[in-house]
């Protein structure tokens, strides 16, 4: 025995452990305490604790804490990994849901609200939603209009640029099923600008036709007696117009449904005047009325 220390007097000299010893004395603290749990489960293995503590009780080893449930105010962690997260408000402002980044006030690849060209799937903004592909964009929100426009501002756009051998449409709507009136769209203020309307251009050569709901202006240039047939199911409010290009006649049936001229003329069939002219037909939900507008 070294370095012994006497004193005189009736009051101790305050000590401590050194930390190796505390170090020492946690362990075989824990050890115990890990062999008296093993000792009292009987011949259960270690393994067997782990999956006890599944029933209620919290293990910890090393790193690692296995339990059932941890109630937290605040919780600071580089990864998470969880098979469900069920909350009032979750947070995030990186990483990824399903593939989709997250950022500030989005979710999705696009970091550009306006980007036209950049074909990046989703992108989901707290007032601003779009979908796009190559020569595809759809969006919906407060201004889905690009900057370089200089602010004018639209809440939805639409456009498909695909090049294809087959139709492309950029909207297609559908309403019906009320027993009053089924409305597609209602333009309750406004008007509409840069209209076109489908063309059918009917070749020299053709000698019948039968017109499609999606057909509105009809071109004919028939060197011989054309037969045409308006659609057999029209929808209500159908528009069909057809100008006659050449002195051949042009002879319209009704197709199941009658032809007013006027009054009480109603017919199954009826001429497109003379050359130049343009033939109105409008279905009212009962027949199809005529009108015709003259060249001069």
């Amino acid at each position: 025995m070294t370095m012994v220390k006497l004193e005189e007097g009736n009051f101790l000299t305050n000590w401590t452990l050194h930390p190796d010893e505390v170090a020492a004395g946690v362990q075989s603290a824990i050890d115990k305490s890990r062999n008296d749990l093993q000792l009292g489960l009987g011949k259960l293995a270690w393994q067997n604790v782990v999956e006890a503590a599944m029933l209620g009780e919290t293990v910890i080893s090393g790193g690692k804490i296995k339990t059932t449930l941890i109630d937290v105010v605040g919780l600071q962690a580089e990864i998470v990994m969880a098979n469900y997260i069920e909350g009032l408000a979750v947070n995030f402002r990186k990483g990824t849901i399903g593939g989709f980044q997250i950022s500030d006030n989005r979710i999705g690849a696009d970091t550009n609200i306006q980007n036209v060209t950049n074909p990046n799937g989703l992108a989901l903004y707290n007032n601003f939603i779009k979908f796009s592909t190559t020569n595809v964009w759809a969006g919906i929100g407060e201004n889905v209009l690009p900057a370089t426009l200089g602010g004018v501002r639209a809440v939805a756009r639409f456009e498909n640029h695909v090049v294809t051998s087959l139709d492309n449409y950029a909207l297609t709507l559908s309403t019906k099923g009320s027993t009053q009136e089924n409305h597609a769209i209602a333009i309750l203020s406004g008007f509409v600008s840069g209209l076109s309307v489908k063309p059918k251009v009917i070749t020299t050569g053709t000698a019948s036709y039968t017109i499609t709901n999606a057909d509105v202006f009809l071109t004919c240039y028939n060197q011989a007696t054309l037969s045409l047939y308006l659609p057999s199911a029209p929808e209500t409010g159908k528009i069909v117009f057809i100008r006659k290009i050449n002195s051949s006649a042009v002879n319209v049936y009704g197709n199941g449904k009658t032809i007013n001229n006027f009054g009480t003329d109603e017919r199954s069939s009826i001429e497109v005047g003379d050359a130049g002219n343009v033939g109105l037909f409008f279905y009212d939900g009962q027949r199809w009325t005529y009108n015709w507008f003259g060249r001069k």
